[in-house]
């Protein structure tokens, strides 16, 4: 005569297995990229900082990218067309480990020349980031 208990119990192994490997596929870092714009208006030097965070959490210092283009509508001379550089001025981090980080925001620094109106700053993060990070027993937060 069969066992139903024990098929019942292995059931209900097999099943807390799968959920087990959902959640660490969910937390696995992937590649993951944000991107984000801000505008900027003015006429000549202008230097700005704005803080962004991340709807993602990097497991790693993201690569930052970044370039502008101007608002609809405005257009620009031959010979004067403006000129940024941007660069990350501090990052918001955690220690998920002894000497490991993991990365949710960054404050950006931003000079612009000759700026000749409305000019959106288009800047890209992107690295390895977990799509749905289990924070709280080792103290670094809540979900994302």
């Amino acid at each position: 005569m069969p066992n139903f208990e024990s098929g019942h119990r292995f059931q209900h192994v097999l099943e807390n297995r799968h959920r087990e490997i959902d959640r660490v596929t969910n937390q696995a870092a992937q590649l993951h990229s944000y991107t984000g714009r801000f505008v900027i208006s003015g006429l000549g030097v202008l230097d700005v900082s704005t803080t962004v965070n991340f709807p993602i959490t990097f497991a790693q210092k993201p690569t930052f990218t970044y370039g502008i283009e101007l608002e609809e509508n405005w257009s620009v001379a031959p010979g004067t067309v403006p000129t940024c550089t941007a660069m990350v001025l501090k990052w918001q981090r955690y220690e998920r480990l002894a000497g490991i980080f993991s990365y949710t925001g960054a404050t950006l620094g931003v000079t612009l020349l000759g700026s000749p109106g409305l000019v959106w700053v288009v800047y890209k993060m992107m690295g390895p980031a977990y799509r749905n990070p289990i924070k709280g027993s080792s103290g670094t937060g809540s979900t994302i």
